[in-house]
């Protein structure tokens, strides 16, 4: 439909409008959730991704909210595909929008430099991922603060991204970062 949904052999992309401008993308394969290795299977269902992005900028625009998330999950699925240029020029592209249209030091910009973060390391260029990551985190602390759980996520993610687990303690909220997730990327919007 007008909307994005579409298919792929066992592999089912549903989209589902969740109210203030996001959109989320479920992945369903045999019946169940698909995991991060099930992005293998998914590979010819490259085509439905492209066709929601295609959609979602004919009707919204480049900068809208709904046509970054599917641009998002086009950027997950590639990095996923082990396709890093691709995932990485999306995710530059992400990140310049989310500047221009939010500012700085917005969330969704803190997540789309985490995610800018994975992908340079994917491409073994470490210097600048740490540099990323680490203005990340600096905003993260600013405009979520130290006890939030997306910045205990970036300090996971720095802890990966070099090699180590770092801790992070709050006493308020339960943040649950899934170990399995290593190597494959950040959690995507």
């Amino acid at each position: 439909d007008d909307c994005g949904n579409t298919g792929a052999k066992a592999v089912t992309f549903t989209l589902t409008d969740v109210g203030g401008g996001r959109t989320e993308l479920q992945l369903r394969q045999h019946g169940g959730h698909l995991s991060d290795d099930g992005y293998e299977e998914a590979k010819e269902g490259t085509a439905g991704f492209l066709d929601v992005l295609a959609r979602r900028r004919r009707a919204f625009g480049s900068d809208h909210p709904a046509t970054l998330v599917a641009l998002n999950n086009l950027s997950g699925l590639y990095h996923a595909q082990e396709r890093h240029e691709d995932s990485l020029r999306l995710d530059r592209e992400i990140l310049e929008a989310r500047r221009r249209t939010l500012g700085e030091d917005h969330p969704q910009t803190i997540d789309a430099l985490n995610n800018l973060a994975y992908s340079l390391t994917a491409l073994k260029r470490h210097d600048e991922a740490k540099a990323v990551l680490e203005h990340a985190v600096r905003l993260g602390e600013m405009v979520w603060g130290v006890n939030h759980p997306q910045y205990g996520l970036l300090l996971h993610t720095r802890g990966e991204l070099a090699g180590r687990r770092e801790t992070w303690n709050a006493p308020k909220w339960t943040c649950i970062v899934r170990s399995s997730r290593a190597g494959k990327g950040p959690p995507r919007e």
